[in-house]
C-alpha cells in the first residue's frame, strides 16, 4: 500500500513539488519565471498550507487563508480555503480530500467559526460536511447599454504597486450578509499579480484616499470582454460613477461582465435587455444573465455560529441531532473532529446551544452541509428537505422557515 502523509507545508522540503503541481494543473505559465515564482510564494504566505505526500514526494496541497464573514451586523472567524491542487499523477487517491479536511481542522482549532471555498463541481466538497451558497448572478452587457451617464471626471489607473491602498479600500467597502473579507494585504496582492488584470478608480478630491475602484482581466484589451474581477465602492453613487466609466467605453469595448452586486438589479440598469439578449444570442459579445452557485460554507464552531444567530421570531426550540461527515478524513488522533452531536437549540433575538437532548422538543436531523445552508439564509428549510440531507417534523419546519428571513448571503471577494 503506498504510504500517504498529511502533514504542514514545509517550504525547503515541499517546494520544488508544489511549484511542479502548479505548472501541470495550468495555474502558472509554462515558463519559469521569478515572476511566478514570487506570485505562487505570495499566495503560500497568505496563511496555512497543508500538503499530501505520496512516499514522500508531495503530490497534493490545500491552502488557506484567515477571513472574517459578515453574519447579519457580525462578523465571524473563516477559515477560507483559497486553494486545493493535486498533480496529474495522484487523482482519486482521496488526497485532496484529506489535505483539505485537515487544513480545516487546524484552523478550526485555531479559532474559525466557519469554512468557506470556491468549488470546482457540486459534490466534491460535500463529503467534508460543505453545502453549497446561494446563486450569483453573472451579468453581461454592452457599455453602451448601460442607463448611466458617463463619469464626469477621469478614473485613476491602477497597478499592482496600488494592491495596498486597494486592500485598505475593499475593507472599507460596504459589507452585507454573506460578505467574506481579508486582513491580510496579500489578499489583494494575488489578484492582482497577474499580467492580464488592469484596474481603475476614484479618489475622495479632500483626503485623497482611493474610494472606489474596479479590477478587471481582459484576454483581448482591444474590444473585450472586459471581465470585472471586483468592483469596490463604499456607498451606491460611487457605484454608479464606476458604471459610468464603462460606460466611457462605449465606443470600443464590446462586452463587460460582472457579478451583480449585493441589493442591486442590474437589469434596471439596462437599457432593452431583452432585445439586446435576442439579437446577440451565440455570438461572441452575447449578453444576458447567468445564474449559479460557485461557493460552499460549513459551520465549524457551532455555539460561536448560534450566538451570532439574532432572529425576528418568537424563541423556537428544538433538538438537533447533527452528523459531520469530515471526520471520515481525518486522522484518528486529530483533536477536532467535527462538530457532529446531539444538541438543544434556542434561536430568537437571542440564541443558544446546549449539549443532549429533551424529550418534549420536535427533532431536526440534519448534515453540517445543510444545517449551514439553512444558517446562512441560502434556502429554507422546507426546501432543504426536499433537496439536502435534512429532516424534521412539518409544524418544525414551518416554524424555521419563518425564522429564517435573511437576506441572501454575497460571496463578493472570490477566492
Amino acid at each position: 500500500m503506498t504510504a500517504i502523509e498529511i502533514d504542514v507545508y514545509d517550504q525547503q522540503r515541499d517546494w520544488d513539488s508544489v511549484y511542479r503541481i502548479w505548472h501541470e494543473i495550468g495555474w502558472l505559465s509554462d515558463s519559469d519565471t521569478e515572476k511566478n515564482r514570487k506570485f505562487l510564494q505570495t499566495e503560500l504566505d497568505v496563511g496555512p498550507t497543508r500538503v499530501a505526500r505520496l512516499e514522500g514526494v508531495t503530490e497534493s496541497m490545500a491552502i488557506g487563508a484567515d477571513a472574517q464573514l459578515h453574519y447579519l451586523d457580525a462578523e465571524l472567524p473563516l477559515a477560507a480555503v483559497t486553494a486545493v491542487t493535486t498533480s496529474r499523477i495522484a487523482r482519486k487517491r482521496g488526497l485532496a480530500g484529506r489535505v483539505t479536511a485537515r487544513l480545516v481542522a487546524d484552523m478550526a482549532e485555531n479559532g474559525a467559526a466557519v469554512s468557506m471555498l470556491g468549488m470546482f463541481d457540486q459534490g466534491y466538497y460535500d463529503r467534508l460536511g460543505f453545502g453549497s451558497g446561494g446563486y450569483n448572478h453573472r451579468i453581461a452587457l454592452q457599455p453602451q447599454d448601460l442607463k448611466v451617464p458617463p463619469a464626469s471626471r477621469m478614473p485613476l489607473r491602477l497597478t499592482p504597486e496600488n494592491s495596498e491602498e486597494m486592500h485598505a479600500c475593499r475593507l472599507r467597502r460596504i459589507k452585507r450578509h454573506g460578505n467574506v473579507s481579508f486582513p491580510a494585504t496579500t489578499a489583494t496582492f494575488c489578484e492582482t499579480a497577474r499580467d492580464d488584470r488592469f484596474g481603475f478608480g476614484f479618489r475622495d478630491e479632500a483626503s485623497g484616499d482611493l474610494t472606489h475602484y474596479v479590477w478587471c482581466r481582459s484576454n483581448d484589451l482591444g474590444v473585450g470582454p472586459y471581465h470585472i474581477l471586483s468592483i469596490v465602492y463604499e456607498n451606491q453613487a460611487q457605484f454608479l460613477e464606476l458604471l459610468g466609466a464603462f460606460k466611457s467605453l462605449e465606443d470600443q469595448v464590446q462586452l463587460v461582465t460582472l457579478f451583480e452586486p449585493p441589493e442591486i438589479q442590474m437589469q434596471d440598469l439596462i437599457a432593452r435587455p431583452f432585445y439586446r439578449r435576442g439579437t446577440s444570442r451565440q455570438a461572441k459579445f452575447a449578453t444576458g444573465i447567468e445564474s449559479y452557485a460557485e461557493w460552499q460554507a460549513r459551520i465549524c464552531n457551532l455555539p460561536a455560529c448560534i450566538a451570532k444567530t439574532r432572529l425576528n421570531c418568537e424563541p423556537l426550540r428544538f433538538n438537533l441531532d447533527l452528523s459531520d461527515p469530515i471526520t471520515e478524513s481525518l486522522a484518528s488522533d486529530h483533536s477536532w473532529q467535527g462538530i457532529a452531536g446531539q444538541y438543544i437549540v434556542t434561536l430568537g433575538p437571542e440564541s443558544q446551544l446546549e449539549s443532549g437532548s429533551k424529550a418534549d422538543l420536535p427533532t431536526l436531523t440534519a448534515t453540517v452541509g445543510a444545517l449551514t445552508r439553512l444558517w446562512l439564509g441560502v434556502r429554507p428549510a422546507s426546501g432543504l428537505a426536499v433537496t439536502d440531507r435534512l429532516q424534521a417534523p412539518a409544524k418544525l419546519l414551518a416554524k424555521l422557515d419563518a425564522a429564517f428571513r435573511l437576506p441572501t448571503p454575497n460571496w463578493d471577494w472570490r477566492f
